[in-house]
């Protein structure tokens, strides 16, 4: 065979190659679209299924995602629902949604619920398994007693502050957890959700678990608003970040002057009330308490990170 044979027959296997590869993409993309667009609850499901087992994120996303949009009442086009997490505004209202029909799912939604968290969880880094391995040492750092809800978790001491304890291991914590903080739109989606799961599963197993995962969360989406200063929904490029990383002992000292990502921005302070009210209800639920939230007007006046943590440790009613 000629060499410039040989060179056209590579050629021809390249392009079958090339060709069979697109038809495969382009039956996938109609598949999808096929179910998103006819497919019945039961079917989207299974699909969703398999596409999690797969660790095919954004299909499980879009298909728990569409059984959920009929739910919530949003109305998203099957574009949307394939750019779930790419789209910050409509994830924001989306988990929005979620909680607000929280006490009007069916167990079919519940279903579609547990499988596009865990599939958003994976698609963004923050997978549970991730979220387990660092949980008793942050928890401990809090001064959390978490042995209820995680057998291997340690017995703590939990009389201090929630707070005041937040702010003396602010530096181990910010330094473990700060990429976790990132993308505060999916850190919203997984608190509702799990929130949700938390009291629409009110089984001794189940609830203690997703109630750790929607505080896990929920703290931080609380963290990310206190740190963004800039409004871009993440944490890892702001110099307070930055510096505690590279210095975790100086949180202190970097935050003392650090603006409040909630100073003078009443939406980010309304969605922090609205988070501190999740944490206050699952942590009721767990028989532990946290001061009730400052109001909207006194977060938005508290300037430097010092000034927002002793009103948050304070009697601010």
């Amino acid at each position: 065979m000629s060499g410039r044979t040989l060179f056209l027959v590579w050629i021809i296997v390249a392009a079958g190659l090339l060709l069979t590869s697109c038809a495969f993409n382009l039956f996938g993309d109609f598949e999808l679209q096929n179910l998103l667009s006819s497919g019945t609850v039961s079917q989207k499901l299974e699909a969703a299924k398999n596409a999690l087992s797969g660790k095919n994120f954004n299909k499980a996303i879009a298909l728990a995602g569409s059984v959920l949009n009929e739910e919530l009442g949003l109305d998203l086009t099957n574009d949307q629902l394939i750019k779930l997490l790419d789209s910050t505004s409509t994830l924001y209202d989306f988990a929005q949604a979620l909680y607000d029909k929280k006490d009007e799912l069916t167990e079919e939604a519940i279903q579609a619920v547990k499988i596009l968290l865990e599939a958003a969880a994976g698609a963004s880094g923050k997978s549970l398994s991730d979220l387990l391995s660092d949980l008793e040492t942050v928890a401990e750092e809090l001064g959390w007693d978490m042995s209820e809800i995680m057998p291997k978790s340690r017995n703590i001491d939990s009389e201090e502050n929630f707070w005041a304890t937040l702010e003396t291991a602010g530096g181990t914590i910010v330094s473990l957890l700060s990429s976790f903080m990132d993308n505060s739109q999916v850190l919203k989606l997984l608190a509702s959700g799990y929130y949700v799961l938390t009291f629409a599963t009110p089984t001794v197993d189940s609830s203690p678990m997703y109630a750790a995962f929607c505080m896990w969360y929920d703290l931080g989406y609380m963290l990310n608003l206190i740190f963004d200063t800039n409004n871009d929904g993440k944490i890892t490029d702001e110099t307070l970040i930055k510096n505690t990383i590279t210095k975790p002992a100086s949180f202190t000292e970097y935050a003392s002057d650090t603006i409040s990502g909630l100073y003078h921005d009443e939406t980010a302070c309304d969605e922090f009330v609205w988070a501190y009210g999740i944490m206050q209800d699952v942590m009721s639920l767990l028989n532990m308490t946290i001061p009730d939230a400052p109001a909207t007007s006194d977060l938005c006046d508290a300037q430097y990170l010092p000034d927002l943590f002793e009103l948050l440790g304070g009697d601010s009613q």
